[in-house]
C-alpha cells in the first residue's frame, strides 16, 4: 500500500503552561471584595449586628471562595487545552513515525548491468572511482575532420561509416542487439538462478531510432535464449521515467516476482554531427521485493525509497532519502548524480561540513549526458560500489529545477 504521509494528522501549537497573571486577578479580587463590602453594607437586614460571622461570610468568605473558584477554572482549562494539544502531536508523531518505518522497507538488488563503450576497460566503474575515465574529444562518426567530445558506441566488428537516417537506424539496430546482448549476458547468472516458472516482469525504455515492436522483438529474443524457464511480462516504451519511478516499485513490493528494468540510449553519431557532452548508454537492473527475493539468488544490495527535492532547499530531500535509507549525509559516501547543473551542485556539495563537504561523481565529467538513461546509470554504479564496499551509496538525479535522491545500501 502507498505510503500517504497527508494522512497523517497535522501538528498543532502547544499553548504554554497557565501562568495566573497577578496583577490582573489580584485587581479582579480587590474589585470584588470591594463591590460584596458596598453590597454588603447596603443589603444587609436593619437591626442584625455587622460584626456577626455572616457578614464576615458575605463581605470576604464567598467572594474569595468564587474568586477562587474562577481561579481554578482558567488553570484548568488551560491546562487541558495544553494536554490537548501534546496527545495531538504525539497522535501526529506516532503516525508519522509508523510512515516513515514503512516508507525504509527497500527493495532488494539482485544484479546490475551498464556498458557505454565496445571496450570492457572503459565500462569498469574503477575508471570513473579513479577520476581516469574522462570524456576526451575524437573523431566525429559522421565528420572525420571535426573532433567532438562525445561517447558512442563503435563495434569494431560491425564498423558503420557515416550515412544517412537509414543507415543510422540500421546501426541502432546492430548496437541495441549488442547492448541487450551484453547487458543480459552480464546478469545471466541471477537470471539462471531463478526458480522455474518466477514471473519475470520486464521493462524495457529505449530512446532509440527503432519502434517499439522492434524494441521488444530484440529483447525477447535475448531472454528466450537466455532463460526459456522464466515466465517474461515485457512493456515497452521509448521514453526512459526518472529515478522516481522506484517509489512505486516499493509501494508494489507485495507483489510476486522479479523486476528487470532496461534504459538505453543511443545517439544519432553516423547520420549528424553528434553534440559535445553526449553519450550512448545502456542500464539493467533486476530488483525484487525483499520478502518475495529468491534464495537462489544472493542478494546484498538494497534500492530504498526515493525523495524529491528542491535546489532552493536541498537538505530536505537529502535528509529524507537518508532517513530512508537509514543513514546520514555524512556516512553516504560518494554520491552519484547524473542531470545537475554546476551551479546546483555547489548547493549539493555544501550539505557537510566545510571541511567535509559531500563527495560526488558527476557522469557527465567521465560518460557523458546519457538522457534519460543517466540517472539509472547512477544507481547501477552506486549499487556496484556499495556491493564491493559495503558503504551506503547516495544517488542524485536533476529533473529540472529540482531532484529526485535515494540510498543504496548492502543488507543490514
Amino acid at each position: 500500500m502507498p505510503i500517504d504521509f497527508n494522512r497523517v494528522p497535522p501538528r498543532v501549537t502547544v499553548p504554554p503552561a497557565p501562568k495566573p497573571a497577578i496583577l490582573i486577578w489580584g485587581l479582579l479580587l480587590a474589585v470584588i471584595l470591594a463591590a460584596s463590602f458596598a453590597l454588603s453594607i447596603l443589603l444587609w437586614p436593619k437591626g442584625t449586628p455587622v460584626s456577626a460571622l455572616g457578614f464576615v461570610a458575605c463581605v470576604a468568605g464567598y467572594p474569595v471562595l468564587g474568586w477562587a473558584f474562577f481561579l481554578v477554572l482558567r488553570l484548568l482549562y488551560g491546562h487541558a487545552r495544553r494536554s490537548q494539544a501534546l496527545a495531538t502531536n504525539r497522535v501526529s508523531d506516532e503516525a508519522e513515525a509508523a510512515c516513515h518505518r514503512m516508507a525504509s522497507v527497500p527493495l532488494a538488488i539482485l544484479g546490475q548491468a551498464w556498458c557505454f563503450s565496445s571496450i570492457a576497460e572503459d565500462n569498469a566503474v574503477e575508471g570513473v572511482l579513479g577520476n581516469t575515465l574522462k570524456l576526451a574529444a575524437r573523431n566525429s562518426a559522421h565528420s572525420p575532420d571535426k573532433a567532438v567530445r562525445a561517447r558512442w558506441i563503435e563495434l569494431q566488428a560491425l564498423p558503420f561509416f557515416p550515412g544517412n537516417a537509414l543507415a543510422e537506424s540500421a546501426r541502432h539496430r546492430t548496437v541495441l542487439g549488442w547492448v541487450l546482448n551484453e547487458l543480459i549476458g552480464k546478469l545471466e547468472p541471477q537470471l539462471k538462478a531463478l526458480r522455474t516458472g518466477t514471473r519475470l516482469k520486464v521493462q524495457m525504455h529505449g530512446q532509440t531510432r527503432l519502434k517499439i515492436d522492434v524494441l521488444e522483438a530484440l529483447l525477447r529474443e535475448q531472454l528466450t535464449k537466455t532463460v526459456p524457464f522464466l515466465k517474461l511480462e515485457i512493456s515497452t516504451s521509448d521514453a526512459v521515467p526518472g529515478l522516481f519511478v522506484t517509489d512505486a516499485w516499493v509501494d508494489n513490493r507485495q507483489r510476486r516476482g522479479v523486476c528487470l528494468f532496461i534504459a538505453v540510449q543511443l545517439r544519432n553519431a553516423i547520420s549528424e554531427l553528434i553534440s559535445d557532452g553526449l553519450a550512448e548508454a545502456g542500464v539493467a537492473l533486476l530488483v525484487s521485493p525483499m520478502q518475495f527475493a529468491e534464495g537462489a539468488v544472493q542478494s546484498t544490495v538494497r534500492l530504498h525509497r526515493p525523495a524529491q527535492g528542491s535546489f532552493d532547499n536541498v537538505s530536505l530531500g537529502l535528509d529524507l532519502a537518508a532517513r530512508w535509507g537509514r543513514t546520514t549525509l555524512a556516512r553516504a559516501s560518494p554520491a552519484w548524480s547524473h542531470g545537475v547543473a554546476d551551479e546546483q551542485m555547489e548547493a549539493l556539495r555544501s550539505q557537510r561540513e566545510a571541511t567535509d563537504r559531500l563527495r560526488i561523481f558527476a557522469l557527465e565529467h567521465s560518460v557523458g549526458n546519457c538522457s534519460g538513461a543517466g540517472s539509472w546509470l547512477a544507481l547501477a554504479f552506486a549499487a556496484e560500489c556499495a556491493h564491493r564496499s559495503g558503504k551506503e551509496q547516495l544517488v542524485i538525479a536533476g529533473e529540472g529545477d529540482g531532484f529526485t535522491t535515494l540510498v543504496c545500501r548492502t543488507k543490514a
